[in-house]
């Protein structure tokens, strides 16, 4: 990985002390300002890219525009050696993802469910649709001595006056908690999207359990047509949930004003001793937008390791070096049979925390053309594609998920060995082995 920094760095006024937070895009640092003595959380990009730069600006607009005590704000946006970083101020506290799901009494649940539905308000009254609501992506503020929810992580945000940012037909988001026309084609939501991810969040919150199983697109799609399971939820909230999870956008509340009201007013008044019960996680300094290493990473869909893999550690190396310079997808070249496929499959194994969005793998074997191939990986991770190019909309959809694909045009078994062949095929000795395509 190329570090953009490290401690002891100086970042304009500031001085980088440490790394609090890690996620599939960007880090985040605590950095103390050298004349005022305050300490600030700093975020950059991990594999700074022109797209990911304007992405990253483009949250830092929304978040500079919205001033409101359930919104983690950007304070400035600063050089960082080239690369854009935000600087917001240091939320003491973790994130509602590393609070026990289901664990919390249902009079402190509704609080801070209720805190979290105001940010997101503040956000759609300024045109501005979320796209990754999540439990990682909402902080608990402690500091002040009770627990204050804020949203945080406006990296996939969207405005309705400016959405071009986002090409047609590709899916942009975290698939267990994005509404299905999310799913289909993120440049086509709007704030009912967010809605259909608060009733994802509400039932987990209430329930500890995420009403949709699957992690990978089709998975969820396929969860969805089932109906999501709010198996113990009581009235009225067993109810609310079914509405704000309609899978159709109309069926849904209208906004989160409606939301509110729904919800009624709820008593604060326990979240005192919630905060100080995660007082002392707070003294750690735990992330300031972004979960931990490892953290909420959607599981890859990668076949089960049957018998031991020998390292090829130079090979690796290499391999990783190449995908630190932003150079992607990478084919694998050799003759059949020496491990192309299992290499990939297990370089993937090795490296979770660069694929947050998960790994899928995908057999080709029976594509003759590109435009099968194209087809058949698109299959492969859940994407219908539309009009437009195929290669545009797979390529941009592992970059929105930050997955990875492992895609085998043989006849691999599911640990990377070889099948034999039902026919002789000279051109399988050739030229193209394993590829892996995943944005960096």
């Amino acid at each position: 990985m190329i570090e953009l920094l490290s401690p002891g760095d100086v970042v304009g006024r500031f001085h980088v002390q440490r790394r609090i937070g890690v996620g599939g895009m960007a880090e985040v640092w605590s950095v103390l300002h050298n004349r005022l003595g305050t300490t600030h959380a700093l975020k950059v990009l991990l594999h700074p890219t022109p797209e990911l730069a304007r992405r990253l600006r483009a949250e830092a607009r929304a978040q500079l525009r919205l001033r409101h005590p359930h919104v983690v704000p950007v304070t400035a946006i600063v050089d960082v050696n080239g690369s854009p970083g935000l600087l917001m101020p240091l939320i003491t506290g973790p994130t509602l993802s590393a609070v026990g799901r289901g664990q919390l009494p249902q009079a402190q649940a509704l609080a801070i469910f209720v805190g979290i539905v105001a940010g997101v308000q503040a956000a759609h009254d300024r045109g501005y649709v979320h796209r990754d609501l999540k439990p990682a992506n909402v902080l608990l503020d402690v500091a002040s001595g009770t627990v204050v929810p804020r949203v945080a992580d406006f990296g996939l945000v969207k405005h309705h006056a400016a959405s071009l940012m986002t090409a047609h037909g590709v899916f942009m988001g975290t698939p267990a908690y994005a509404a299905p026309e999310q799913l289909a084609d993120a440049a086509v939501v709007d704030r009912r999207a967010d809605l259909f991810s608060l009733g994802v969040m509400l039932v987990e919150l209430l329930t500890g359990r995420r009403p949709f199983a699957g992690h990978g697109v089709a998975e969820v799609m396929a969860a969805h047509r089932n109906g999501p399971r709010i198996d113990g939820l009581p009235e009225p909230m067993r109810s609310l949930s079914e509405r704000l999870m309609s899978l159709s956008a109309e069926g849904r509340p209208a906004d989160c004003a409606e939301l509110l009201e729904a919800l009624g007013p709820q008593d604060v008044s326990s979240l005192g001793a919630l905060a100080a019960a995660l007082a002392p996680a707070a003294n750690t300094l735990e992330e300031a937008t972004l979960p931990p290493r490892g953290q909420d990473v959607v599981p890859s869909a990668l076949p089960v390791r049957r018998d031991v893999f020998i390292e090829r550690s130079e090979l690796q190396a290499q391999l990783q070096t190449t995908l630190d310079h932003g150079h992607r997808p990478v084919t694998l070249v050799g003759p059949a049979g020496t491990g192309k496929t299992r290499f990939a499959l297990e370089f993937c194994r090795a490296h979770p925390e660069r694929f947050p969005g998960g790994v899928q793998w995908i057999e080709v074997e029976r594509a003759r053309t590109e435009d099968e191939l194209l087809r058949a990986t698109a299959d492969g991770l859940g994407v219908a594609l539309g009009r437009q190019d195929p290669s545009a909309q797979v390529q941009m959809s592992l970059s929105a998920l930050a997955a990875g694909a492992v895609i085998d045009p043989t006849r691999s078994d599911r640990n990377g060995h070889r099948r034999p062949p039902r026919r002789a095929d000279p051109d399988r000795h050739g030229s193209q082995g394993a590829r892996r395509r995943s944005r960096m």
